[in-house]
């Protein structure tokens, strides 16, 4: 089951939700396991002006659609009932300290997006010897 812990504003107008998806293990003993998710939706403005990569925007909807999906999982096993408030707290300032810049980098939607559209690229070539 997913709780919802909270909603970050990111770059480009999209939201980081931080999902708490922890469960018990034993009586007292659980796994900490939260979801950092956002929805990066793919907008023309973001591919004008000079740009390296030349993707149409329509090139990269028609094999991504309108948006892309930003997951992160960071987890903790083992951590006792007395602990699990502070231990899930620290999970996400932790990744939010680490990653909070990167999530804020007015460039982190563009490329993100382009990130995935090249994955799946150079997921559909099959090598051969």
């Amino acid at each position: 089951m997913e709780k919802l812990v909270k909603t970050v504003p990111i770059a480009g107008g999209n939201l980081l939700e931080i999902l708490d998806r922890s469960r018990n293990i034993t009586k007292d003993i659980w796994q900490l396991n939260i979801l950092f998710r956002a929805k990066i939706y793919i907008k023309e403005e973001m591919f004008t002006g000079e740009d390296p990569q030349k993707f149409s925007v329509a090139e990269l909807m028609k094999t991504l659609g309108n948006s892309v999906l930003f997951e992160v999982v960071r987890e903790r096993k083992f951590i006792h009932e007395k602990e699990r408030d502070r231990a899930l707290e620290s999970l996400v300032d932790d990744f939010l300290n680490n990653n909070g810049d990167y999530l804020q980098d007015a460039d982190f939607p563009k490329k993100f997006i382009i990130r995935k559209f090249l994955e799946s690229q150079k997921a559909g070539i099959f090598w051969t010897r």
